[in-house]
Protein backbone atom coordinates (compact mmCIF):
# COMPACT_ATOMS: atom_id res chain seq x y z
CA UNK A 1 0.00 0.00 0.00
CA UNK A 2 1.42 3.35 -1.03
CA UNK A 3 1.11 5.90 1.76
CA UNK A 4 2.11 9.42 2.61
CA UNK A 5 4.11 9.15 5.85
CA UNK A 6 5.31 12.01 8.00
CA UNK A 7 6.27 12.71 11.59
CA UNK A 8 4.25 15.10 13.70
CA UNK A 9 5.17 16.57 17.06
CA UNK A 10 2.83 18.52 19.37
CA UNK A 11 -0.07 18.99 16.90
CA UNK A 12 -1.65 15.84 18.29
CA UNK A 13 -1.10 14.42 21.74
CA UNK A 14 -2.28 11.28 23.45
CA UNK A 15 -3.35 12.24 26.96
CA UNK A 16 -4.17 8.88 28.52
CA UNK A 17 -4.69 5.18 27.81
CA UNK A 18 -6.90 3.17 30.15
CA UNK A 19 -8.87 -0.08 30.16
CA UNK A 20 -12.66 -0.12 30.47
CA UNK A 21 -13.23 -3.88 30.28
CA UNK A 22 -11.10 -6.99 29.97
CA UNK A 23 -11.83 -10.68 29.37
CA UNK A 24 -9.68 -13.62 28.40
CA UNK A 25 -10.11 -12.91 24.67
CA UNK A 26 -11.16 -9.26 24.47
CA UNK A 27 -9.85 -6.06 25.97
CA UNK A 28 -11.35 -2.57 25.63
CA UNK A 29 -9.27 0.60 25.80
CA UNK A 30 -10.09 4.29 25.77
CA UNK A 31 -7.61 6.74 24.26
CA UNK A 32 -8.08 10.38 25.23
CA UNK A 33 -6.70 12.48 22.40
CA UNK A 34 -6.10 16.18 21.83
CA UNK A 35 -6.02 17.11 18.15
CA UNK A 36 -5.72 20.70 16.91
CA UNK A 37 -7.40 21.98 20.06
CA UNK A 38 -10.22 19.42 19.98
CA UNK A 39 -10.41 16.75 22.68
CA UNK A 40 -12.14 13.43 22.11
CA UNK A 41 -12.02 9.79 23.18
CA UNK A 42 -11.36 6.90 20.80
CA UNK A 43 -12.51 3.43 21.84
CA UNK A 44 -10.34 0.47 20.83
CA UNK A 45 -11.50 -3.15 21.16
CA UNK A 46 -8.88 -5.84 20.63
CA UNK A 47 -10.20 -9.38 20.26
CA UNK A 48 -7.34 -11.86 20.22
CA UNK A 49 -9.57 -14.90 19.66
CA UNK A 50 -11.34 -13.40 16.63
CA UNK A 51 -8.10 -11.76 15.44
CA UNK A 52 -9.67 -8.30 15.07
CA UNK A 53 -9.07 -4.71 16.18
CA UNK A 54 -11.97 -2.26 16.23
CA UNK A 55 -11.79 1.54 16.50
CA UNK A 56 -14.75 3.80 17.29
CA UNK A 57 -13.94 7.45 16.62
CA UNK A 58 -16.36 10.36 17.21
CA UNK A 59 -16.73 13.27 14.80
CA UNK A 60 -14.01 15.88 15.36
CA UNK A 61 -12.59 18.77 13.38
CA UNK A 62 -13.17 17.80 9.70
CA UNK A 63 -13.21 14.05 10.38
CA UNK A 64 -16.36 11.91 10.15
CA UNK A 65 -17.53 9.70 13.00
CA UNK A 66 -16.69 6.10 12.12
CA UNK A 67 -16.38 2.50 13.25
CA UNK A 68 -13.33 0.78 11.76
CA UNK A 69 -12.80 -2.98 11.98
CA UNK A 70 -9.45 -4.50 11.01
CA UNK A 71 -10.18 -8.18 10.34
CA UNK A 72 -6.87 -10.06 10.18
CA UNK A 73 -8.58 -13.34 9.25
CA UNK A 74 -10.18 -11.85 6.14
CA UNK A 75 -7.34 -9.34 5.53
CA UNK A 76 -9.90 -6.55 5.29
CA UNK A 77 -10.49 -3.13 6.80
CA UNK A 78 -14.21 -2.42 7.11
CA UNK A 79 -15.36 1.13 7.84
CA UNK A 80 -18.91 1.97 8.89
CA UNK A 81 -19.93 5.61 8.39
CA UNK A 82 -23.23 6.15 10.26
CA UNK A 83 -23.62 9.79 9.20
CA UNK A 84 -23.10 8.86 5.54
CA UNK A 85 -25.27 5.74 5.75
CA UNK A 86 -22.72 3.47 4.08
CA UNK A 87 -19.90 0.97 4.63
CA UNK A 88 -16.51 0.72 2.92
CA UNK A 89 -14.33 -2.36 2.45
CA UNK A 90 -10.65 -2.21 1.50
CA UNK A 91 -7.58 -4.45 1.75
CA UNK A 92 -5.92 -4.57 5.15
CA UNK A 93 -2.65 -2.66 5.41
CA UNK A 94 0.03 -5.33 5.91
CA UNK A 95 2.09 -3.02 8.11
CA UNK A 96 -0.56 -2.84 10.84
CA UNK A 97 0.36 -4.59 14.11
CA UNK A 98 -1.53 -7.81 14.81
CA UNK A 99 -4.00 -7.84 17.73
CA UNK A 100 -1.62 -9.51 20.21
CA UNK A 101 1.16 -7.05 19.38
CA UNK A 102 -1.16 -4.05 19.60
CA UNK A 103 -2.54 -5.28 22.93
CA UNK A 104 0.98 -5.56 24.34
CA UNK A 105 1.90 -2.07 23.18
CA UNK A 106 -1.25 -0.50 24.60
CA UNK A 107 -0.73 -2.28 27.93
CA UNK A 108 2.89 -1.11 28.19
CA UNK A 109 1.97 2.52 27.64
CA UNK A 110 -1.05 2.36 29.94
CA UNK A 111 1.09 1.07 32.81
CA UNK A 112 3.93 3.56 32.37
CA UNK A 113 2.32 6.67 30.90
CA UNK A 114 5.28 6.61 28.52
CA UNK A 115 3.66 8.88 25.96
CA UNK A 116 3.51 11.75 28.41
CA UNK A 117 7.29 11.88 28.09
CA UNK A 118 7.41 11.64 24.33
CA UNK A 119 4.90 13.16 21.91
CA UNK A 120 6.22 12.13 18.47
CA UNK A 121 3.74 10.56 16.07
CA UNK A 122 3.88 8.80 12.73
CA UNK A 123 1.08 10.02 10.46
CA UNK A 124 0.07 7.95 7.43
CA UNK A 125 -2.41 9.08 4.81
CA UNK A 126 -4.11 7.25 1.95
CA UNK A 127 -6.61 8.37 -0.68
CA UNK A 128 -9.34 6.12 -2.06
CA UNK A 129 -12.22 6.21 -4.48
CA UNK A 130 -15.44 4.18 -4.51
CA UNK A 131 -15.09 1.18 -6.81
CA UNK A 132 -18.46 -0.59 -6.81
CA UNK A 133 -21.35 -1.51 -4.56
CA UNK A 134 -21.05 -5.03 -3.21
CA UNK A 135 -23.78 -7.64 -2.89
CA UNK A 136 -24.37 -8.82 0.66
CA UNK A 137 -24.62 -12.46 -0.43
CA UNK A 138 -21.03 -12.27 -1.70
CA UNK A 139 -19.55 -10.73 1.45
CA UNK A 140 -17.91 -12.51 4.41
CA UNK A 141 -20.09 -12.90 7.48
CA UNK A 142 -17.92 -10.46 9.46
CA UNK A 143 -18.58 -7.70 6.90
CA UNK A 144 -22.34 -8.34 6.79
CA UNK A 145 -22.55 -8.31 10.59
CA UNK A 146 -20.45 -5.17 11.00
CA UNK A 147 -22.17 -3.14 8.28
CA UNK A 148 -25.67 -3.77 9.71
CA UNK A 149 -27.37 -3.84 6.28
CA UNK A 150 -25.87 -0.54 5.10
CA UNK A 151 -24.97 -0.27 1.39
CA UNK A 152 -21.40 -1.52 1.18
CA UNK A 153 -18.77 -0.41 -1.35
CA UNK A 154 -15.33 -1.66 -2.21
CA UNK A 155 -12.61 0.99 -2.37
CA UNK A 156 -9.71 1.41 -4.77
CA UNK A 157 -6.56 3.16 -3.64
CA UNK A 158 -5.50 6.28 -5.54
CA UNK A 159 -1.81 6.13 -6.39
CA UNK A 160 0.25 9.27 -6.74
CA UNK A 161 0.61 8.78 -10.51
CA UNK A 162 -3.18 8.38 -10.90
CA UNK A 163 -3.76 11.64 -9.04
CA UNK A 164 -1.14 13.49 -11.11
CA UNK A 165 -2.65 12.36 -14.40
CA UNK A 166 -6.13 13.24 -13.17
CA UNK A 167 -5.06 16.75 -12.19
CA UNK A 168 -3.48 17.20 -15.63
CA UNK A 169 -6.67 15.97 -17.26
CA UNK A 170 -8.74 18.46 -15.27
CA UNK A 171 -6.52 21.31 -16.51
CA UNK A 172 -6.90 20.19 -20.12
CA UNK A 173 -3.28 19.12 -20.70
CA UNK A 174 -4.23 15.45 -20.97
CA UNK A 175 -7.15 14.76 -23.30
CA UNK A 176 -8.28 11.36 -22.13
CA UNK A 177 -10.79 10.22 -19.58
CA UNK A 178 -9.81 8.47 -16.37
CA UNK A 179 -13.39 7.47 -15.69
CA UNK A 180 -12.39 3.97 -14.61
CA UNK A 181 -10.05 5.34 -11.93
CA UNK A 182 -12.38 7.66 -10.01
CA UNK A 183 -15.95 7.68 -8.73
CA UNK A 184 -18.32 10.50 -9.61
CA UNK A 185 -19.19 12.95 -6.84
CA UNK A 186 -22.90 13.02 -7.76
CA UNK A 187 -25.45 10.43 -8.85
CA UNK A 188 -26.97 12.72 -11.53
CA UNK A 189 -25.57 15.44 -13.80
CA UNK A 190 -27.18 17.94 -16.24
CA UNK A 191 -27.71 16.67 -19.82
CA UNK A 192 -24.92 18.83 -21.30
CA UNK A 193 -22.33 16.67 -19.53
CA UNK A 194 -23.26 13.79 -21.85
CA UNK A 195 -23.17 15.79 -25.08
CA UNK A 196 -19.54 14.74 -25.53
CA UNK A 197 -17.82 11.37 -25.31
CA UNK A 198 -16.23 10.24 -22.02
CA UNK A 199 -12.86 10.10 -23.81
CA UNK A 200 -12.75 13.92 -23.91
CA UNK A 201 -14.36 14.67 -20.54
CA UNK A 202 -12.54 17.11 -18.33
CA UNK A 203 -12.67 15.92 -14.73
CA UNK A 204 -12.67 18.21 -11.73
CA UNK A 205 -11.41 15.98 -8.93
CA UNK A 206 -11.52 16.79 -5.24
CA UNK A 207 -11.33 15.32 -1.77
CA UNK A 208 -14.76 14.42 -0.47
CA UNK A 209 -15.84 15.60 2.94
CA UNK A 210 -15.58 11.95 4.06
CA UNK A 211 -12.39 11.67 6.11
CA UNK A 212 -11.70 9.09 8.78
CA UNK A 213 -8.82 8.47 11.17
CA UNK A 214 -7.61 6.06 13.83
CA UNK A 215 -4.93 6.15 16.55
CA UNK A 216 -2.97 3.40 18.25
CA UNK A 217 0.29 2.93 20.18
CA UNK A 218 3.44 1.48 18.61
CA UNK A 219 6.50 0.35 20.58
CA UNK A 220 9.75 -1.37 19.62
CA UNK A 221 9.90 -5.02 20.60
CA UNK A 222 10.92 -5.64 24.20
CA UNK A 223 14.36 -6.93 23.21
CA UNK A 224 15.02 -3.61 21.41
CA UNK A 225 14.04 -1.43 24.37
CA UNK A 226 17.18 -0.37 26.29
CA UNK A 227 16.50 -1.00 29.98
CA UNK A 228 12.81 -1.36 29.07
CA UNK A 229 12.66 2.37 28.34
CA UNK A 230 9.07 2.69 27.16
CA UNK A 231 9.52 6.37 26.38
CA UNK A 232 10.57 5.02 22.97
CA UNK A 233 6.93 4.20 22.22
CA UNK A 234 5.10 6.43 19.74
CA UNK A 235 1.61 7.01 18.40
CA UNK A 236 0.45 5.95 14.95
CA UNK A 237 -2.20 8.13 13.34
CA UNK A 238 -3.74 6.85 10.11
CA UNK A 239 -6.22 8.97 8.20
CA UNK A 240 -7.98 8.26 4.93
CA UNK A 241 -9.78 10.39 2.37
CA UNK A 242 -12.21 9.65 -0.46
CA UNK A 243 -11.58 11.20 -3.87
CA UNK A 244 -14.32 11.86 -6.45
CA UNK A 245 -14.59 13.72 -9.76
CA UNK A 246 -17.16 15.84 -11.63
CA UNK A 247 -17.09 15.44 -15.46
CA UNK A 248 -17.69 18.23 -17.98
CA UNK A 249 -17.35 18.66 -21.74
CA UNK A 250 -14.49 20.82 -23.05
CA UNK A 251 -15.49 24.27 -24.37
CA UNK A 252 -16.52 24.28 -28.02
CA UNK A 253 -13.67 25.06 -30.36
CA UNK A 254 -10.99 24.00 -27.86
CA UNK A 255 -9.94 21.15 -30.18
Amino acid sequence: MQELRLWSVLLVSLCMVFITRSTANEIRYKLRISEKGSRFTENVIINVKENTVRFTVPKHNDVESSDVLNDFNQNLTITRLPDQGMCHVRPLDKSLPHPREMKSNMDYVRRTNALKRKQSMLVTSTQWTLRKQLKMKDLPRSVVKFCFGLPTYSLKEIKQDDWKVEQESASGRVRRSRKSQFAFCKTTYPPEVFQCQPEVWRLNCKIRTVRTCTYWVRCPSIKDLPNFDLSQCDVDHNWTQLVCCDPSCPPKGSG
